[in-house]
């Protein structure tokens, strides 16, 4: 039947010689169509299979391209942002350059504590739940508010950003204290904060105190609400000394009022 083409199966049954002969031949033509028929499907599954896989790869295909071409819009775009911000420095003068460089460095210690601030939340130092207790005002003595949680424009830059915290006027050296229980994080000078220090409450909570003149706590030390850890001061990016202090939760600063309350004097 393979070596001819027009040779049918009744021929090859008709052709028998015999009973016996025809009883074989038709238990072979019957394995032969079963095993035609499943190679039949075989390849049609097969087929079926090469279909969608091309479908798939056309697909990956127009993907790759369309995010190939957002990449290079973005990438054109970045090259612009770049080039007119060059040209947007290269007419300052010499005094305007130094004022945007104070402002870039500004920015770049911002983001860097932030980045911090957000590793350090990440990390559960005082247990996974708060464990902080009632939070107590940090600065006794001390309740005119100078500069509020919310959208300003920073005294120093001019740049219009949130303030993540709230300032209150003060004297160099006054006590700047622990707002709740917790442990020390961070104790350390930074270019924007100045000498600052952030202790971590437990449940995600963490405090910040910045701009002082001396850092009192030390990292890994376990405080209580009210002990000393800063003293007041004006360093870092400051226009005069105060007490800046800020609540995060989980890395993200909040309104500190919404936490503690201004004492009645």
């Amino acid at each position: 039947m393979y070596e001819s083409d027009n040779i049918k199966y009744l021929d090859v049954l008709l052709g028998s010689k015999s009973i016996s002969d025809f009883i074989s031949s038709y238990f072979l033509i019957e394995e032969l169509a079963s095993y035609d028929m499943d190679l039949l499907e075989l390849v049609e599954n097969e087929k079926n299979d090469i279909e969608k896989k091309k479908i798939q790869l056309n697909t990956q295909k127009e993907e790759i391209k369309t995010k190939k071409s957002t990449q290079e819009k973005t990438q054109i775009a970045l090259s612009n942002t770049k080039l007119l911000r060059q040209n947007y420095i290269s007419k300052l003068s010499v005094e305007e350059q130094a004022i945007q460089a104070q402002i870039d460095e500004y920015n770049r210690q911002y983001n860097e504590i932030e980045n911090e601030i957000r590793r350090l939340a990440s990390i559960v130092t005082f247990g996974e739940d708060y464990r902080g207790g009632e939070m107590k005002w940090p600065i006794m003595g001390h309740y005119t508010i100078t500069s509020n949680y919310g959208m300003r424009v920073h005294p120093i830059t001019g740049v219009y950003k949130l303030h993540t915290g709230v300032d209150i006027s003060a004297r160099i050296g006054d006590d700047f204290t622990a707002m709740a229980n917790g442990i020390v994080v961070k104790a350390q000078y930074n270019g924007a904060y100045g000498n600052m220090v952030i202790i971590d409450h437990g449940g995600g909570v963490q405090t910040l105190y910045a701009h002082g003149s001396e850092i009192i706590a030390q990292v890994g030390q376990e405080v209580t609400a009210g002990d000393v850890v800063l003293k007041v001061g004006s360093t870092g990016y400051s226009t005069g000394p105060h007490a800046h202090f800020e609540v995060r939760v989980n890395g993200e600063p909040v309104n500190p009022l919404d936490y503690v309350q201004i004492p009645s004097e």
